[in-house]
């Protein structure tokens, strides 16, 4: 193997047990982080990776699947963001048993660690416990269950939510069953 490669490889493993990443459920806060990617490209001067090529990005039950992937880190080694490209780009987690599952895609999803906020960009779809919400840009707010959509600028489009009913004296079914 190239020395070159073996650096970098280092360089990468490195980083990602420095900074990992903060998705909704708190467990997988403190799970590893695996990527698997055709190609990174790490510039460690600018604080970016992009990793490119059917992506997989996991950590603990989170699961993000893109085109191609971009984190960014702060000075302090700290995961600032990542941004997930596709046609479409995937995420999916588990957050607790009441809450289930949140899944969604969108051309673009780019996730703010500190404000532990998601946003889904073009064809955004998101999915939690049967409701439903999809439009142009759907912002979801993790650590306030707050959720919002609009349609596109140019005012093409429409958002469309559903809300399943509560069923007197029943729990709610979160799996994910017949969510698109």
């Amino acid at each position: 193997m190239p020395r070159l490669m073996i650096k970098w490889l280092v360089v990468v493993c490195w980083f990602f047990l420095v900074v990992g990443i903060s998705f909704g459920a708190d467990s997988d806060r403190d799970q590893p982080i695996s990527i698997e990617a055709d190609r990174v490209d790490v510039d460690d001067v600018k604080g970016v990776s992009i990793y490119s090529g059917d992506v997989v990005l996991r950590q603990g039950s989170m699961e993000l699947i893109a085109d191609k992937l971009i984190l960014k880190v702060s000075e302090q080694r700290e995961l600032v963001s990542v941004k997930a490209q596709g046609s479409p780009a995937r995420f999916k987690q588990f957050n607790d048993p009441v809450n289930g599952e949140v899944h969604g895609h969108a051309k673009e999803i780019t996730y703010d660690v500190k404000d532990e906020y998601m946003l889904f960009v073009g064809e955004a779809y998101l999915w939690q416990c049967g409701d439903e919400v999809s439009g142009n840009q759907v912002e979801y707010f993790g650590s306030q269950a707050l959720v919002k959509a609009k349609k596109a600028e140019d005012g093409q489009g429409r958002v469309q939510v559903i809300l399943q009913p509560k069923d007197q004296g029943k729990a709610k079914d979160c799996s994910s069953q017949g969510a698109r």
